[in-house]
């Protein structure tokens, strides 16, 4: 899953998502009607996947922080290898904290040569790393010493001002 259209699409949606997704679509056409409808339909459709609509449809029309949130959304449905692509999704946006989440992901998985590229494109991110005797904070680029404490911490999605 590299290009955004293919994420942005991501799997076949139940019919409320559907609904939801299409109700939202007449929101951003300008039908007054769209609101009325994604009213109705979130009476059906679970709070995450609204947000994960709403994530995709953002990501897809180019707004970069939606890329990481839609990740943490689909990672904490326990959907990892679709999480783990849109960490990179992130980090090709130019996300830095999406890039150094996706450099501890293929490190993990042992793909220790893309990580480090991952790594450097993420420094200035402020990580906590554990060594048996405190945490510190260290740059991105540093290797990681220790899992139990590594990674910039989740942040609360912020409201973005119309531009």
């Amino acid at each position: 899953m590299t290009e955004a259209g293919d994420v942005a699409a991501g799997a076949a949606p139940s019919e409320s998502v559907a609904s939801f997704t299409a109700s939202v679509e007449e929101i951003l056409a300008g039908s007054p009607d769209g609101l009325f409808n994604a009213a109705v339909d979130l009476g059906d459709v679970g709070v995450e996947q609204a947000r994960e609509v709403l994530y995709r449809m953002a990501a897809a029309r180019g707004v970069r922080d939606a890329w990481l949130n839609l990740a943490y959304v689909v990672l904490d449905s326990g959907r990892t290898d679709e999480g783990v692509a849109l960490l990179g999704e992130s980090a090709r946006a130019g996300d830095p904290k999406g890039a150094f989440m996706y450099a501890q992901e293929l490190e993990a998985r042992g793909v220790l040569d893309d990580a480090a590229r991952w790594y450097a494109r993420a420094d200035g991110v402020p990580v906590r790393t554990c060594d048996a005797r405190a945490c510190s904070v260290r740059s991105a680029t540093t290797p990681r010493r220790s899992t139990s404490c590594a990674g910039p911490p989740r942040t609360t999605p912020r409201r973005r001002s119309s531009s």
